[in-house]
Order: C-alpha cells, then structure tokens, then sequence
C-alpha cells in the first residue's frame, strides 16, 4: 500500500473534478472519468441514504427530508442524474427503488429518512486504473475506511460516457485476488541474490510454498493479487500466508508483461532479492518431490505433508520429506536426470522412475553429490539430519 500512496502522492495535482469536454469520453482521460463518476455515485448513496449533507428536516412532509441540491427539483431529475453516472443492472436497481425514497411536494424533492450508514468512493487519495481496454476498465480506490475498506468499480461506456456497470468494497487483498492464477508462471527453486545468505523460496504449480532461512522453515499457500508501481505498471504480487497468520509479501512483474526472473520479499520493508535457479536435468524439483514422496510413502505406509527441495551445487536435487508439525522424516539426494539417487537416512539406493539408471556410474556420481549436499544443504543441517551422520562418526 505505500507503493500505492507514493503513486498517488505524485499524480495529485491534477483537478479530479475536470473531464475533457469531448461528446466522446472513450479516448478522454480514464482515470478522470473514473474519478467523477465516483463522485457522482458517492452524491447518488448519499441522497438515497438521507445523509445530512444534502437534506435539511422539513416537518411539512412526513417521515421525509428535504434535497437540498438544487439539481434535484422531482423524481426524474434525479433518475436522469442515475442514468448518466450508472449503467446496466446497477442503473435499473437504482431506479428502481427511487419511487419508495422519494416524494415530490410544492415544487420540491424529499427523501425518505432511512438513518443507516451507507458505501462512498474515497476519491481524495487517488485512484488506481486497471486493464485501461476500449470496452471497459477497472478503477480501485487507493484510500479507504474501517468500516467498507477500498472500493472497486466496474466501468462501461454507454450513450458516449464511460459508467459504472458494477461496485464492490473491502479490503485490498479480497478485492483484487486474481482467480485461476497459474502459478506454473513462478514455480521453481528461488535463492536470495546475498553473498552468504542461505535462505530459499520454493514455490510448486499447486500454490504450495516452502520457505527456508537460517532459523527454519516456513510452509503455506499462495495467493496472487494486483498492484500498481511507482510508474502504474500492473504488478502482480503474491501473498504467502504461513500457517493462517499474518501474510508476508512477494512482487514481481506481471508474466504477460516480461519474463518473471526476479522476486523481492517484502519483510519488515526490507525488500529481499531473490533469482531463479535453472532446473538442472529431465525432472523438475517439483517431479522429483512428488516422486520421492510417492516412494516414501509406498516404503514406509506415510505420506509426507510437505517436501523441501535443494538444488545443490553439482546440479543434484536434494529433497526433505517433513510431516504435519514440520518434523523431518528423510531426504532423498537426487540425479535430476535419472531420478535414481539415494536416501540419506541408511544410505540405500533409490530408482524412482521405472526407467532409472543404477549403474556404477551413477554411484559415483551420488558418492559425489552426497560430499557437496553435506556441505551446502542448510535446511537438512537445522533439521539435524547431518547431524546424524557426524555423530555416528
């Protein structure tokens, strides 16, 4: 949110009130347009709800007060207003129920005292204007309120002005979820961009995440949302919520935009750097988890909870198996293009692809890998599973 304020902090200048006089708004302005609708339907709420801004208590007619907008003179008056300002359902609802609000008496518009609080667009700290297409586009208000949150609204042009055809409000989070987001897009082993740092993203296709630093793990899910950077490029952000507390950030640029080579933390406003490892060979890490976890569970009758994947720096896989409350079970170290390896527990060999390749060779080449895990896989060495082996020593 306070990429979102510095956004709006240097683009406040403008008067929000001015629209282009152009009988055409579809090339005018958006973020303009936007704005004076907004303002339009907080006067439309505020009108239909009796607020006190716009009425004034006149006993001559029961159980109403009286407009005091000299716009508003009879009933249609203000439908033509809702007419011009909303569009679709919205506008047929609105209209709707301007019968029941409102009565007319000695040339003057009352409305129906209601006393409850009613939804505005908090237009004063700017807007954010998403997919700007000809046929349509989102605006989301930057600032908000405890009691509704943001507002979001829908715009469609209709009879030559952009109009909301729908609106919702809430917190930023819920409002702007992206739904069906393919996380293929960003899975994958990311290591912070540190000399010395330690600490790994791992994210799988499924939105699952397992987070790795020097004091433990972390494992949640994913939830992508949008945003707008200082230069109101769209962004899309994922929120990785561990253990249903509060969520911690990540940012990239959007897919669609450029290629997502890079993530930044956000951690107590300290954005962390973190770059994508290649994968090393035929299986992905994602593969080679499933399958050691499959293998697993077939050998020992448990299924893992969660798996931890390292690519270590002789290009093998290594892969901790945890359970429910995060205790370690065992770690497979991996050729990532047989799939054939070894367990690290009691030393004997794994195949997990039915085509793998045991050969002498191979040993080898684990014997190797096993030297390189025990020196760089941090997470195995907290879990104390490294420990194991010096101790048996």
């Amino acid at each position: 949110m306070s990429q979102l304020v510095r956004v709006t902090q240097s683009n406040d200048n403008t008067d929000n009130n001015a629209i282009p006089e152009s009988s055409d708004e579809k090339t005018a302005d958006k973020k303009e347009a936007a704005i004076s609708r907004m303002k339009d339907f907080n006067t439309i709420m505020a009108i239909m709800n009796a607020s006190p801004m716009y009425t004034v208590v006149d006993a001559v007619v029961n159980d109403h007060v009286l407009v005091t907008d000299e716009r508003f003179k009879t009933i249609a008056d203000f439908k033509s207003f809702i007419s011009e300002t909303i569009t679709g359902d919205l506008r047929d609802g609105f209209i709707s129920e301007c019968d029941y609000c409102f009565t007319e008496y000695n040339g003057s518009l009352y409305v129906r005292t209601v006393g409850r609080s009613f939804f505005s667009f908090e237009t004063e700290y700017g807007i954010a204007v998403l997919d700007p297409a000809m046929d349509g586009f989102s605006a989301l208000t930057i600032g908000g309120n405890q009691l509704f949150g943001n507002g979001k609204a829908e715009f469609r042009f209709d009879d030559g002005k952009w109009k909301i055809s729908s609106y919702e409000y809430g917190e930023w989070r819920d409002i702007m979820a992206v739904e069906n987001y393919d996380f293929s897009s960003v899975a994958g082993i990311w290591y912070e961009d540190t000399e010395g740092s330690c600490n790994v993203l791992n994210i799988r296709t499924d939105g699952r995440f397992t987070y790795s630093y020097s004091g433990g793990n972390d494992f949640g899910t994913l939830q992508a949302v949008y945003w707008l950077n200082e230069n109101e490029e769209k962004i899309i952000g994922l929120e990785l919520v561990k253990n249903r507390e509060m969520p911690f950030h990540a940012g990239f640029r959007a897919p669609e935009e450029s290629p997502c080579n890079d993530i930044y933390l956000e951690q107590e406003g300290s954005p962390t750097h973190f770059i994508r490892r290649e994968e090393p060979g035929r299986y992905t890490v994602e593969q080679l988890s499933d399958m050691a976890a499959q293998d697993y569970e077939e050998k020992t009758g448990i299924r893992p909870a969660n798996t931890l994947p390292m690519i270590n720096a002789d290009d093998s896989v290594t892969v901790a198996l945890y359970g429910e409350n995060k205790n370690p079970y065992d770690a497979y170290i991996l050729d990532p293009d047989t799939g054939t390896g070894e367990l690290h527990s009691d030393k004997s060999p794994v195949s997990l692809p039915q085509t793998g390749n045991n050969s002498t060779v191979m040993a080898g080449t684990i014997a190797a890998a096993i030297a390189l895990t025990a020196a760089g896989a941090f997470a195995l060495t907290k879990s104390g599973m490294l420990r194991k082996k010096e101790d048996e020593e």
